[in-house]
């Protein structure tokens, strides 16, 4: 996994890696041309881009673009620099790289005021305005930069990060960069997941510029960020002469007579995760159930959570609250239902709303809980607003993690998952259209199925938040972000798992 860090963490890091014999110099040569390396293949999917447009500020995040920028006009793009500063006030190994591009061939135009900025429509621009040392105000002609940047409609890609991002808290300082994709050159940035950074980041694409592992294995991480080839590896094993059973048995406990569809999405999340058999328990009179559920659904009407006593001894995981409502005989089952698992379990929704009003409640252990921000406020009792995400917030689930000895994936954009004793995982995967109606009971499934099939809390957390993001992406793809619906991301989890089993071999 990609570890994240505060920026200043960062230059601490490359300086260490300096002091120990690693020349800058080195370090921005293979910056930049690992970022041509990554533009190079992106362009193969982006035919119509046929120039590079290079906006440079001053620093070394300027450096590394021209750097870039010289690698690619060698593979054969049409580059277009656009310098924002004099060359007098921009760093040694900035105004280095200007003069091997220059003498490449290439032409660097002084930006006098936003009218130079005249960009074709059949390019891309490459973002080397600021790094993350940048914590001033944009203003001037970066500002008048950023926005004719962001109005073109334009794919733009950011060197390590949008220009004018704070790498700390993820605000726009007032403006910044919103970008396609972020090269993120060595260890991620805590802004890209905070505050408003994941309107701005884009794709996260991890560049190795060659920091001595050593250095790199010596710093923790704020949050690690889940890779593919890493979620690949978490895949559950298939023996060839299995049976269902082995697959995975999943009970669940969803839907009502006013929400029959969270127990239908659910429980077909859990069959498509690979589990075996699936029973969902409903109260008898919210029989109207039976009318949205799969055939492949096993029906189990309960009237008490004594008549779940005896499954509960036999299946391999258990999930509990989508849709189930929050009258008393609900809250009278839940409480029940707790005290008699023996499984790993999921819970969500209408049961973290009985969790977090009863803090004598004991939660098993084995447990994972996947509340969104609202859910894991009154969790915490505590009031988030309507404010970005923050870090204390973070820390402040990661302690409830630890305190209650559970796994939360706190769901959102991008989504966390925590575990007592371990670094917090962030989820790279998801698209804005899965802030739809039953998108958090498919992953309630997906995290129960994983469960079945013998994941660990942690393993089933991280892989079942990473397919059901990528099944959105797949999904947006086919219905775009305007259009999906949570029963779209339940039929694109096979395409998620296509993408892993390919990356895995």
């Amino acid at each position: 996994m990609l570890k994240v860090v505060l920026p200043e963490t960062m230059s601490t890091i490359e300086n260490q890696a300096q002091s120990a014999g690693s020349d800058p110099a080195v370090f921005m040569e293979n910056a930049g041309l690992h970022c041509a390396y990554f533009l190079r293949d992106w362009q193969k999917d982006h035919e119509n881009v046929k120039t590079f447009h290079v906006l440079l500020g001053k620093g070394n995040n300027a450096g590394d673009a021209l750097v870039c920028a010289l690698h690619l006009k060698k593979m054969g793009f049409t580059i277009k620099a656009y310098a924002l500063y004099e060359f007098d006030e921009c760093s040694e190994l900035c105004q280095n790289h200007w003069k091997s591009f220059k003498e490449s061939g290439g032409e660097i135009l002084k930006i006098r005021s936003k009218a130079d900025l005249n960009f074709s429509y059949d390019g891309a621009i490459i973002d080397g305005i600021f790094g993350t040392g940048f914590t001033n105000n944009v203003t001037g002609l970066s500002l008048e930069a950023i926005i004719v940047a962001n109005s073109c409609n334009l794919p733009i890609i950011s060197i390590d990060i949008p220009s004018g991002l704070n790498g700390s808290n993820g605000e726009p300082s007032p403006i910044a960069i919103r970008a396609d994709a972020t090269l993120s050159l060595g260890m991620a940035k805590l802004g890209y997941f905070i505050g408003s950074g994941w309107n701005h980041v884009g794709k996260i694409v991890h560049i190795d510029f060659g920091l001595p592992q050593d250095i790199i294995n010596k710093e923790d991480g704020m949050l690690h960020m889940v890779e593919e080839h890493y979620a690949a590896q978490l895949l559950p094993s298939i023996q060839r002469n299995r049976h269902k059973y082995q697959a995975g048995y999943v009970l669940g406990v969803a839907g009502s007579q006013n929400m029959p569809g969270a127990g239908g999405l659910s429980s077909m999340a859990a069959l498509k995760g690979g589990a075996g058999m699936v029973r969902l328990g409903f109260f008898k009179e919210h029989k109207n159930l039976l009318s949205h559920l799969a055939w492949e659904i096993i029906p189990e009407p309960i009237e008490h959570a004594a008549d779940l006593a005896n499954l509960m001894q036999k299946v391999t995981s258990f999930y509990c609250g989508p849709g189930i409502g929050r009258g008393e005989k609900e809250k009278v089952l839940v409480n029940q239902l707790l005290s008699k698992i023996k499984s790993a379990y999921v819970l969500d929704a209408d049961a973290l709303y009985f969790v977090s009003q009863d803090d004598t409640l004991v939660l098993p252990p084995l447990g994972v809980l996947t509340p969104h921000t609202g859910e894991m406020s009154q969790l915490l009792d505590i009031k988030l607003g309507k404010d970005p995400l923050n870090w204390p917030f973070l820390r402040a689930v990661d302690q409830y993690a630890a305190e209650k000895n559970v796994t939360v994936v706190l769901k959102g954009a991008p989504s966390f998952v925590f575990h007592p004793n371990k670094t917090p995982v962030v989820i790279p995967t998801g698209d804005p259209g899965m802030a739809t109606a039953g998108s958090g009971d498919v992953l309630t499934g997906l995290i129960a199925s994983l469960l079945a099939q013998n994941l660990t809390p942690h393993d089933a957390a991280i892989l079942g938040a990473y397919i059901h993001g990528l099944a959105g992406m797949h999904a947006a793809k086919i219905k775009t972000s305007y259009s999906m619906t949570a029963k779209d991301i339940l039929e694109s989890i096979s395409c998620a798992f296509k993408t892993l089993l390919k990356s895995s071999t």
